[in-house]
């Protein structure tokens, strides 16, 4: 049974010639009653502060919760920056080091065929040495044979210091002794042409 300050106001005993003075009965009832008003004032006051402490610790735990996701969805994104990051970086230095391995690997094929290209061309020049040393001697022993011009002997002899075959032009030139150029003066001065001394 509920008991209000009121109810206690209103309550009415009897009498009794051994009984509890009434004006002192009341005065202890009026001061129950309020007590109990300040209780239940004091009782609405406490569930009206515990509603808006509720209502304020939902909002918190709600603000909580969205901030809660902001911070996982910073971190995912974070983390997949990262990863894309450091993929795109491992793409780039493999691509990098390919590139690099390529490079080398053009200029070292560039230079072997450098050097057989300089190996064959000195192999072609020792041939055509070896071919026009051959012809050289061999005009100058037909020269010898034939008994060539002065002019001709001499000429090889002029080519003989570039393509070594200086024994077999001193052999021919021995054989048919120094020879002058037909337009060279043993003085220094240049021999008339055959027409003129013909005229």
């Amino acid at each position: 049974m509920t008991i209000t300050a009121r109810d206690l106001r209103n309550r009415q005993f009897g009498s009794s010639l051994r009984g509890y003075d009434p004006s002192e009965v009341r005065d202890f009832m009026e001061e129950v009653a309020q007590e109990m008003e300040r209780i239940s004032r004091s009782k609405i006051e406490l569930t009206e502060r515990l509603a808006a402490a509720n209502e304020s610790l939902s909002s918190v735990k709600t603000r909580e919760s969205q901030i809660q996701g902001l911070l996982d969805t910073a971190e995912r994104t974070a983390k997949d920056r990262i990863k894309t990051v450091q993929s795109r970086g491992k793409a780039l230095l493999a691509e990098a080091e390919a590139e690099a391995t390529g490079i080398v690997m053009r200029a070292k094929a560039d230079k072997e065929q450098i050097l057989s290209d300089v190996t064959e061309l000195k192999a072609q020049r020792e041939r055509f040495r070896a071919e026009l040393k051959s012809m050289l001697r061999t005009h100058a022993e037909v020269l010898v044979r034939t008994g060539g011009s002065d002019s001709d002997l001499n000429d090889l002899h002029d080519l003989a210091p570039i393509l070594e075959t200086g024994a077999s032009v001193e052999i021919a030139l021995g054989k048919k002794g120094p020879r002058r150029r037909k337009s060279e003066d043993p003085h220094g001065g240049a021999h008339a042409s055959n027409g003129a001394a013909a005229a």
